[in-house]
């Protein structure tokens, strides 16, 4: 089945706003973003014996939501807030006057999650390197959305970026996301698994 970014925005709709879930998912809330950090802390150690993105890393957080687990994240792995982008297909006043209290600048996008990553090269031009989609579970449990979802994610991803989907109730796709020039470092477990990839085109 293919479905076009608004359409794939619109089946969304059928389990609410992307930030109607990322707010009441526990996977969303504060306390969540350290596992993700942890284990991005933990490739990056690996790999390159340093547990913190670089100083200019930018970040793209998905689905955001209130964006507890996803500011936690920037946190955990010394991303400024300057280099924050946030996309949700809304953000309630009390959230934006949240952030403004609390000088947190990033970049906020009201936008469907698809309609977001099919935007043409020219108009979306950052590439970054961390994105995350945490908390809407139930929506990439839909093997056609993930399937869309992975397809989309070069478009957005730096070389050597990572993407982080957290907690994730589908089945393994991993010979998907190789081809889309991904790396496994966290793979399908079962329910609940953290899924990380490096894009290594």
């Amino acid at each position: 089945i293919i479905m076009s970014s608004s359409e794939l925005d619109r089946s969304m709709l059928l389990f609410g706003h992307e930030s109607d879930l990322a707010d009441t998912s526990i996977w969303g809330s504060k306390g969540a973003g350290w596992r993700v950090a942890a284990e991005i802390g933990s490739a990056l150690w690996e790999s390159e014996r340093r547990v913190s993105l670089s100083a200019d890393a930018k970040f793209l957080g998905l689905a955001a939501g209130q964006a507890y687990a996803e500011r936690e994240v920037a946190a955990l792995l010394g991303v400024h807030s300057n280099n924050i982008t946030l996309v949700d297909r809304r953000f309630e006043p009390l959230v934006l006057e949240r952030f403004n209290k609390e000088h947190f600048d990033a970049q906020i996008v009201k936008s469907g999650l698809f309609t977001y990553l099919n935007k043409p090269t020219q108009t979306n031009p950052d590439k970054f390197d961390l994105v995350t989609i945490l908390g809407i579970e139930y929506v990439l449990a839909d093997e056609v959305r993930m399937r869309a979802l992975i397809s989309h994610l070069p478009n957005v991803t730096a070389p050597g970026g990572f993407v982080c989907i957290f907690p994730y109730f589908g089945k393994s796709l991993a010979n998907l996301w190789r081809h889309h020039g991904f790396k496994e470092i966290s793979g399908y477990k079962g329910p609940a698994s953290l899924l990380l990839y490096r894009f290594i085109v």
